[in-house]
């Protein structure tokens, strides 16, 4: 049986879940690229000599998925197409069409990565990523991208792995996930 191109894992969940974390895991442990559209956002900020805050982050990803869904997985898409390594990891993405852009590009396993609400927002919280969130803001947030599409991709996931385990123990549930993933598709 000839083997596909690329293995795309497609790491979804909602904001602090630990897409990341897991997304690093298995980077690390199978020498994966790793691959985060909020990049394409990140990048388009800076283009606009704009500063990176909350405000501009949420401004830009709404610029971006007000039909421009596309191009951000676009930017994201031209990336990966320079990683010579066979097995690819993207992050960040919540709409489905989005997902047919990475369907485009090799075999796709979309994985969820869960947490309950309470120790996610603890989490984003503790990251204080813009230094100034509050409870309001997170559960707008996850309101907002459960609408935008990720609602629709989550229950369409392959897998799902709860991140609700320390680092150690969630290292060896992804790898063990992951292996089982390489052999179905035969990647090994």
């Amino acid at each position: 049986m000839r083997k596909p191109k690329k293995l795309i894992l497609c790491i979804i969940g909602m904001p602090g879940a630990g897409k990341s974390t897991v997304a690093g895991m298995i980077g690390k442990n199978f020498r994966a690229c790793v691959f985060e559209t909020g990049d394409a956002i990140r990048e388009e900020i800076r283009k606009r000599g704009l500063r990176y805050t909350k405000e501009n982050d949420a401004k830009i990803a709404e610029w971006f998925h007000a039909g421009r869904e596309r191009l951000i997985m676009e930017r994201t898409a031209e990336r990966m197409k320079s990683c010579s390594r066979r097995i690819l990891i993207v992050t960040g993405f919540f709409s489905p069409d989005e997902y047919k852009i990475l369907k485009t590009l090799g075999r796709t396993v979309l994985i969820a990565v869960t947490a309950p609400s309470a120790v996610r927002h603890k989490r984003e919280l503790l990251r204080r990523r813009f230094g100034n969130e509050s409870e309001k803001y997170l559960r707008d947030r996850d309101r907002r991208e459960l609408d935008e599409g990720l609602g629709k991709l989550l229950k369409k996931a392959d897998y799902r792995i709860s991140s609700n385990y320390g680092k150690r123990e969630l290292e060896k549930k992804v790898v063990r996930l992951v292996r089982k993933i390489i052999q179905k598709y035969h990647y090994d």
